[in-house]
């Protein structure tokens, strides 16, 4: 606000709410105006403000925020609006906001990279949500069996991650064809054969997770098993090349180097490869452009895929080396290598 001589800035999207309240989450309906929560933040020199209506006031106060931090500036709303509180507070002086709206002036940006890196309790919190997520998927996956529809094996993910209090905010099941027909299958009637890809990203107090997994039933065929190594090895050089300094532009060039060196050139070309991770399943994306530099105590998720196979973990950047937070205990991995480190990576199980 010094540098940019706002009077005030103010926070209406979820991510946002979630990082300037130490984790309080407030999505209530998800598919809502440009993801605006329904409790926004004012942040003066002086004050922090909760705005909120007369009907989510009492529980984003009681549940949702640290008691004894936010001034409450309820609104009614039949006839009042977050804006026409914010005027009463700053007036007619310049503030900013994360969200297009009328008298703001839009710095979304700027404001989303004081997000990073993430504090010592933030890590923490992603560390306890990716356990719950490696745990959801275990069991998600162990109550797989061949003839299940593509929708019962995501709704058995979506109720693991909901019962260890974790959101799914995206599910996708490919099987059999599928998984080499589309990067991105979103779940159907279709039954399982034999050989499925699960993938999740699921949120708690702001934070999200990513991680997939494959799982094939009967002898694995040597096509998916040479192809699931090349995609290990491409995954282990992506983390190789995520070191603090950075740019994400070199990161993406190293996997362009070693999909060519796998064999599977322009991979990198049909599916996201990764990036960041933090209040958004990206933060930051992975591209050949991109000019963000990664921080220590930085989480990211690379998930690089060969047509039919994919990979994905969420992992941390700490004291220069990279460590997966999203681990199954049990499950199949190998001990990867690439220029100096080495990475216990998932296999695909085989039941």
């Amino acid at each position: 606000m010094r540098r940019q001589s706002y009077h005030a800035v103010l926070l209406m999207q979820e991510p946002s709410f979630s990082w300037i309240t130490g984790g309080g989450s407030d999505p209530v309906e998800r598919t809502n105006e440009a993801g605006r929560a329904f409790g926004n933040v004012l942040v003066t020199p002086e004050r922090a403000y909760l705005l909120a209506n007369n009907i989510e006031m009492p529980r984003i106060a009681a549940e949702e925020i640290p008691a004894g931090i936010f001034e409450q500036l309820p609104y009614s709303w039949i006839d009042e609006t977050p804006e026409l509180v914010v005027r009463r507070v700053v007036g007619s002086k310049p503030f900013a906001s994360d969200t297009r709206i009328e008298g703001a002036i839009y710095e979304k940006e700027r404001l989303s990279a004081l997000r990073m890196p993430l504090l010592p309790v933030e890590i923490e919190r992603f560390r306890d949500l990716c356990v719950d997520t490696a745990m959801a998927m275990s069991a998600a996956i162990s109550s797989v069996e061949p003839g299940m529809t593509e929708t019962r094996i995501a709704s058995r993910a979506g109720y693991e991650l909901l019962s260890r209090g974790t959101f799914p905010t995206l599910i996708l099941v490919g099987t059999d064809e599928r998984i080499f027909r589309y990067r991105h299958p979103i779940p159907t009637e279709k039954r399982l054969d034999s050989y499925c890809m699960v993938v999740v990203c699921a949120q708690r107090q702001g934070l999200v997770s990513s991680m997939t997994r494959l799982v094939h039933f009967g002898p694995l065929p040597s096509e998916i098993a040479d192809k699931y190594g090349a995609v290990q090895r491409v995954d282990v050089a992506l983390a190789a090349a995520t070191r603090s300094g950075a740019a994400l532009s070199e990161v993406f060039e190293a996997a362009r180097r070693a999909y060519r060196a796998e064999g599977f050139p322009e991979e990198e070309r049909r599916h996201f490869q990764g990036g960041t991770c933090g209040y958004y399943s990206r933060e930051q994306d992975l591209t050949p452009d991109s000019s963000y530099e990664v921080h220590e105590t930085e989480v990211f998720a690379h998930n690089p895929s060969i047509t039919g196979v994919k990979i994905e973990d969420t992992m941390l950047l700490e004291n220069g080396t990279c460590s997966v937070l999203t681990c199954v205990p049990d499950w199949p991995a190998e001990e990867v290598s690439f220029e100096g480190l080495t990475l216990s990576r998932p296999g695909i199980l085989v039941r």
